[in-house]
């Protein structure tokens, strides 16, 4: 959020995180821009990877998670932790679980998107679950938030 990479973090704030390696690098496929750094946790590995493909936008992407579960202790978490940041009704697209909380602070919008499904959900033919998060910062202005 404060347009910091994850390599410029103090260790205390990247606990866990380790560049991925050329193996985790392959379970992302091609959606990964060439050249942007990805990020594994030390205790998931390949489950969970971070991607980061500007200053302005990190992604998350999660495996074999329990969606609704994980969604609902990251929400409470960051009301924990930051709690100006306020939930934005967001239209259901191809994953039927999805949560938006933004913030505006000094001239720029803070998004944070969560998506995902069970397994078996209507639609998906995935035998796993698939979670995805994506914070952004934008300027703040009229025009509609990523969505």
């Amino acid at each position: 959020m404060a347009g910091q990479m994850i390599k410029n973090l103090p260790d205390a704030e990247r606990t866990n995180l380790k560049p991925a390696s050329a193996g985790d690098r392959q379970w992302m496929g091609s959606t990964v821009p060439a050249g942007a750094p990805l990020w594994t946790s030390e205790r998931l590995g390949y489950l969970l990877m971070i991607i980061e493909p500007s200053p302005e936008r990190c992604e998350v992407r999660a495996v074999h998670l329990p969606v609704e579960r994980t969604f609902q202790a990251v929400l409470f978490a960051m009301g924990k932790a930051l709690p100006d940041f306020k939930p934005v009704d967001v239209k259901p697209g191809y994953d039927p679980i999805n949560y938006q909380l933004e913030d505006v602070d000094q001239g720029q919008r803070y998004v944070f998107h969560m998506e995902g499904a069970e397994p078996g959900a209507p639609g998906h033919m995935l035998r796993f679950s698939l979670l995805s998060g994506v914070v952004v910062r934008q300027p703040a202005t009229d025009h509609p938030a990523f969505r």
